[in-house]
């Protein structure tokens, strides 16, 4: 047994009385249930639920750098295939990784671009494609 102030009078009583024996005050008790209910609902309309759903969503792209059109270079007789090399980057980064620059390698005659998954530059790695596979 504890002793609180009571609401009305401020003078000490138990935590187990049901009514203040100084002035007569009723003592409310709230239900733990109560508690979590009320608890779960603010939760909820300030939008700290959906934050706790288990959906499978790519955080680590929220964290990485917009993507930047003027690193990627592209020589001017592929230019043809500049929308679609951009939608590939953007594809890559909602997938969840940090595209960094892109462009197009003469010497393996393909598309390149070069990622992340941890949005630090010095662990990217170089994703290789065909004109084909960057509509994949």
């Amino acid at each position: 047994m504890a002793l609180v102030k009571c609401v009305e009078c401020d003078k000490e009583i138990s935590t187990t009385a049901k009514h203040c024996p100084h002035c007569g005050a009723v003592i409310k008790r709230s239900l733990f249930l109560t508690w979590v209910v009320v608890v779960l609902l603010v939760a909820g309309l300030l939008g700290i639920l959906p934050m706790l759903s288990y959906e499978n969503k790519p955080i680590i792209s929220q964290a990485c750098k917009p993507i930047d059109k003027a690193s990627f270079w592209l020589p001017h007789d592929k230019e043809f295939a500049k929308a679609d090399f951009f939608s590939k980057a953007e594809r890559l980064r909602a997938s969840g990784l940090c595209v960094f620059e892109g462009g197009f390698g003469t010497l393996d005659d393909k598309y390149y671009i070069t990622v992340s998954k941890t949005g630090d530059a010095k662990n990217a790695e170089i994703l290789h494609f065909s004109y084909e596979e960057l509509s994949l």
